[in-house]
């Protein structure tokens, strides 16, 4: 999940309460990455795929691959690898630069629950032949990257009740459209008028619906991406297995 929305709208004891969250944990990973640098690589790697996958909407929304960061890099290069991208973001104005701080601890536990989530499963799969624990992990990885997604949905829904706003303006920062009829739109689901047009398309953001209406309608296509989201995930893990089987193995 992603905070879409431009400085000045989220309360500033809550976007600055973000970044003195951050901060601690963001000291420590980089102290940890100072003395173990050897995930560098793979880092720059997974912060230039997830600035990719962040800029291609689906239904008005974007995959992460932040779970299958946090599975191959581990909780402390995840949060460095996550930091830099939303930095990225906000600077080319993909949601505002006083909102990075909770967008990073958001990206981030997606990536510290699928990494905690995998390596937990895994452990739990030690014995059997060789391949039977490779397919055990991919199937783990899918796993792991839907409950991280899905979860952080939850964590998402909780800030935004915290902001008190009106949950309309998170698709993409007031842009002319209630969220009902954005998504109606993106959907093709539209139907002729009475003058024989297709819908209007200048409905004002500023229309207020409840954080539960938004939770409901956003809920079906936060499902559906996290499903592509963890097929994909079980794909690449895999293909891994194939080509570089120790940037997963390392931890086993």
């Amino acid at each position: 999940m992603h905070i879409h929305v431009p400085d000045g709208v989220l309360p500033p004891w809550l976007w600055i309460s973000g970044f003195l969250i951050l901060l601690p944990f963001l000291v420590i990973a980089l102290l940890k990455a100072k003395k173990n640098n050897e995930k560098m690589v793979l880092s720059a790697a997974m912060a230039s795929v997830m600035l990719v996958i962040f800029s291609i909407h689906i239904l008005g929304n974007h995959m992460n691959f932040t779970p299958l960061t946090g599975i191959l890099l581990g909780p402390w290069w995840s949060l460095i690898s996550v930091s830099a991208v939303n930095i990225f973001l906000a600077m080319m104005g993909h949601g505002g630069v006083t909102v990075v701080g909770l967008n990073t601890l958001l990206n981030w536990s997606e990536s510290l629950i699928a990494w905690a989530l995998f390596w937990g499963l895994i452990k739990t799969k030690r014995k059997g032949s060789k391949e039977a624990r490779y397919r055990a992990r991919e199937v783990y990885s899918g796993i792991s990257a839907f409950t991280a997604l899905m979860a952080s949905f939850g964590i998402f829904l909780f800030i935004i009740s915290l902001a008190n706003m009106n949950p309309s303006f998170l698709y993409h920062g007031s842009n002319g459209k209630i969220i009902e009829f954005h998504l109606f739109h993106i959907l093709h689901l539209t139907h002729e008028n009475n003058e024989g047009g297709a819908l209007p398309t200048n409905i004002p953001a500023t229309s207020q619906i409840s954080l539960t209406r938004f939770a409901a309608i956003s809920f079906p296509i936060v499902l559906v991406l996290a499903v592509i989201e963890s097929i994909l995930t079980i794909y690449i893990v895999r293909y891994i297995d194939k080509v570089k089987p120790e940037i997963v193995n390392k931890e086993l």
